[in-house]
């Protein structure tokens, strides 16, 4: 919900044009100091809830809340419970844009308390929306699922299957969190056929989206490329390429985990392509990484090197410091696989140097564990012992027992191929990492190739699951 649409339920006033938002700002200042002069509460607030509103709309957070704020307890005291659920409901959007989400749900909670009271189904159904929002902002998860299944019995009475299908795909999401992956399913699937039965292709295609994001999570990958196809198809249809290559990229994830990177190929090309003509060179990097990790996935490591490089100078050119350093991480990756051991050093040793200028220290670590298999398949052993040290001191620094044990079982190739004895590798393993007891190191440790660097990575390029749902009705 926009704060314009919230303050509908409330009191708001269209703008003067001609004055700018700072005139208007200072035509409403005005105007409110004017009725408190007055004693006219209810005039006060609503001045102050439209002041809010501009407030808002030009990017000044803390003062919008705080004109929302006063605004909602001057109909309060006015006994006007229908403005006051307006101005909770425009304050809880600001404060949720801000991440304050504990205070954003009490205000949305209050808000739909007050419209209940009131008899306004519509209002209580965008202000138990919002509320949804703020809870799944706090982590909240149990909690926004009971938000959005009242919200989305509100519309359904409302007879609003738009309005519904949102607060389905919305429940789908927190009930894919909370680990009931057949809900999620079931609600994602409903909302795809609210949105179709309304003539919303975009709904349509975002809830198919996220059908296909659950499945893939949960396994089921077989299941996911009809609906991206699906989805893909239909955004293609409504002009809308950044949606329609964020399809294609759910299509080619999905193909890749079958084992079609083949045909993974053309589509995540096609998205890197359509993310350009829509001027959007982050969304484009996502596509150029993913589809440098299906060249991988085909052996083409040479065409994957060029993808990934490609990429990194996009993000940071951006500015997208920690993605850079993934793409970099991938593109040395490949490198090493390509036979360029001295070209795969330069880079992951650059990766690594992106990841500790943002503290990122997993980063680091794996791009370390990279450079530890590069050079050790290249002969260079003693550096590669510098790097595996390394890659199992971040681990162990950060609490990864996991991590260290595979960076340990690098080293511990290493060592016996410089000739030394069994019973001497496992001495020197020991005193490096007492701790990690019988369990000792990870054996087998290799290069981090796409699936390790999905385990080990935070989240990849382009967003999750959550940043393809709406999350205000407006």
């Amino acid at each position: 919900m926009t704060t314009e649409d919230s303050t509908a339920h409330g009191h708001r006033e269209e703008p003067d044009p001609g004055t700018g938002p700072d005139g208007e700002i200072d035509r409403l200042t005005r105007e409110a100091a004017r009725c408190r002069e007055a004693a006219d509460p209810a005039g006060e607030a609503g001045a102050l809830h439209d002041l809010g509103a501009v407030l808002a709309d030009g990017e000044r957070p803390d003062e919008a809340a705080a004109a929302f704020a006063r605004a909602a307890a001057l109909y309060a005291g006015a006994g006007d419970g229908a403005a006051e659920a307006g101005a909770l409901e425009s304050l809880g959007a600001v404060l949720a844009d801000e991440e304050r989400y504990a205070e954003s749900a009490g205000a949305y909670t209050r808000a739909a308390e007050l419209y209940r009271a009131a008899g306004d189904g519509a209002g209580e159904a965008e202000a138990v929306f919002g509320l949804g929002d703020a809870l799944v902002g706090d982590e909240r998860y149990a909690e926004s699922a009971g938000a959005y299944t009242r919200a989305a019995q509100l519309y359904r009475a409302a007879g609003d299957g738009v309005a519904e299908a949102d607060a389905l795909m919305m429940l789908g999401l927190a009930r894919h969190i909370e680990g009931h992956a057949q809900a999620a399913v079931d609600h994602q699937h409903r909302a795809a056929v609210l949105y179709h039965e309304a003539g919303e292709p975009a709904g349509e295609a975002r809830a198919l989206l996220g059908l296909a994001s659950v499945l893939a999570d949960e396994g089921r990958p077989d299941e996911v490329p009809g609906h991206a196809f699906r989805a893909a198809a239909l955004l293609h249809e409504a002009g809308d390429p950044s949606g329609e290559a964020d399809a294609l990229e759910v299509l080619g994830g999905a193909l890749r985990r079958t084992g079609r990177a083949a045909e993974a190929t053309g589509h995540l090309h096609r998205a890197a392509a359509l993310h350009h003509e829509s001027g959007n060179p982050v969304g484009e990097a996502a596509a150029l990484s993913r589809y440098g990790g299906a060249l991988e996935d085909l052996g083409r490591f040479g065409e994957a090197v060029v993808q990934h490089g490609r990429a990194a100078a996009l993000l940071r050119e951006a500015g997208h410091a920690q993605d850079e350093g993934k793409a970099l991480l991938s593109g040395g990756t490949a490198l090493g696989k390509a036979g360029r051991p001295q070209e795969a050093v330069a880079m992951l040793v650059q990766a690594a140097a992106v990841f500790r200028g943002i503290r990122e220290w997993r980063g680091e670590s794996v791009s370390y564990l990279g450079l530890g298999d590069v050079q050790h398949r290249a002969g260079w052993l003693d550096d590669a012992m510098a790097s595996f040290t390394r890659s199992a001191g971040l681990c162990h620094a950060n609490g990864d027992p996991d991590g260290e044990r595979l960076a340990l079982g690098g080293l511990e190739h290493v060592l016996a191929d410089r000739g030394m004895p069994p019973a001497a590798v496992a001495r020197h393993i020991g005193r490096l990492a007492p701790h990690l007891g019988p369990g000792g190191p990870r054996r087998g440790a290799a290069a981090p190739g796409p699936h390790l660097r999905d385990e080990m990575m935070p989240a990849p390029v382009g967003g999750g699951l959550l940043g393809r749902f709406p999350r205000r009705r407006g």
